[in-house]
């Protein structure tokens, strides 16, 4: 793993942790964002990581995560968001390298 890829990946994890709990009861979705794995919200877009945009899917499912808790659907909350995705699914261009299988709204700190 190069230098620069470790120091991504440490970011993403920290940015994570400093955001644990803005999502309130993430666990208990019923729609897009309680479905969709880590390993396909990082198949949505062959870049995404740290530094690059959502894709339009990978924006349907926050906004259905943010939508199912009563939250704003703003840049804001999507951006918290989109970064606490990729810190726990560990996202480094479009590859997710944690947490495959889980789904996205199982992340820790958002129920």
């Amino acid at each position: 793993m190069t230098s620069a890829r470790l120091i991504r990946t440490a970011a993403a994890v920290t940015a994570g942790v400093l955001m644990t709990g803005f999502l309130g009861g993430c666990s208990m979705l019923q729609d897009k964002g309680s479905t969709t794995t880590c390993q396909q919200f990082a198949g949505m877009s062959d870049h995404t990581g740290l530094g690059i945009s959502a894709s339009d899917n990978q924006t349907d499912v926050i906004d259905s995560m943010l939508s199912a808790h009563d939250k704003s659907i703003d840049a804001m909350n999507e951006g918290l968001a989109y970064t606490r995705i990729i810190a726990y699914c560990n996202i480094y261009e479009g590859q997710s390298g944690s947490n495959q299988d889980k789904t996205v709204d199982n992340i820790p700190g958002l129920d």
